[in-house]
Parts: C-alpha cells; structure tokens; sequence
C-alpha cells in the first residue's frame, strides 16, 4: 500500500513538473560505458575457447597420427614388409613433426584447460605409447628382420620428435 502511494505520489509530481517550465538540470559527467568492456571480455573469451577447442582436436589429431604409425609397425613381419613400412614411417615422422610445430598457434591454456585437457588425453597417448614401444622392442628383438633402414627410420623417428 506504501509502494502504491509513492508511486502516484511521484506520478503526480511527475505531471505538475512536465506542466512548468523546468530549469535546466546541470549536466553530469560521463561515466564510463562497461558494457564495451563486457563485450570485449566476452570476444575475448569465445576466442579463447575456439583457440582451445582448436588445440584440443590439434591433439587429438596427434594420437591418431600415433596410431597410424602403431598400425605401420604392426605390418611388419619380415623384410619385405620391413622395407614396404619405411615410406609410410618417413611420411608420419613429418607429419608428427610439423604437427608438433603448429603448437606455438595456440595460446597457452589456463591451469584448470591443461588439467581437463590432459585427463581427457593423457590415458589415450600413454597406451599408444606403449604400444608402440612394444612393436618397436619387437622389430629391435627380430633385429628389424634385417632391414637396416627400418631401424634408421624408427631411430629418426626418434630423434626428430625429441627436438
């Protein structure tokens, strides 16, 4: 009921100031406009999150680069097919080191994106990972079935993803 009176007490005063003439109000100072700075917060957000996702699919592209080499490896079994790995080898080791390349692109994440990130991937690179060292102990044990260029491609493998 109090609410209702004051506000026809201010709707009344309202229409009997619109009645005279008023006085001209002196002008107050500009504040500043945030919603500039909310929308450019926000842009800068969405963008982040895109680099993010971008990073996150970069990755996952990654281990499927690594699976593309377990499966070369797990080809070979015998100096035919030793020697038929080496161009498919040779190709992923480029890949992989331009892959790895690419990530100076993307922004670093924040702790709590690295966090979320590597507890969705790291399992996923650990078994490819080892998969892939136990083909390679496997070809070294059958001593690359006497491909000496098998082992120098897998030694470059090697070496090129450690720079």
């Amino acid at each position: 009921m109090i609410n209702l009176r004051i506000s026809l007490l201010c709707l009344a005063l309202a229409a009997g100031a619109s009645a005279q003439e008023a006085s001209p109000l002196p002008s107050l100072p500009s504040l500043p406009d945030f919603s500039a700075e909310e929308s450019q917060s926000e842009d800068q957000d969405r963008v982040y999150q895109e680099q993010i996702r971008a990073a996150e699919l970069h990755l996952q592209a990654g281990v499927q680069k690594l699976h593309d080499l377990h499966r070369v490896l797990l080809e070979v079994k015998d100096a035919e097919s030793a020697a038929a790995a080496i161009p498919a080898i040779v190709r992923i080791t480029g890949d992989l080191h331009d892959w790895a390349a690419r990530f100076s692109d993307f922004p670093e994440p924040t702790p709590e994106d690295l966090e979320r990130i590597q507890s969705e991937l790291a399992p996923a690179i650990r078994r490819i990972n080892s998969r892939i060292a136990n083909q390679a102990d496997r070809l070294g044990s059958a001593e690359y079935y006497g491909c000496s260029d098998l082992a120098a491609v897998l030694a470059q493998f090697v070496l090129r993803l450690r720079r």
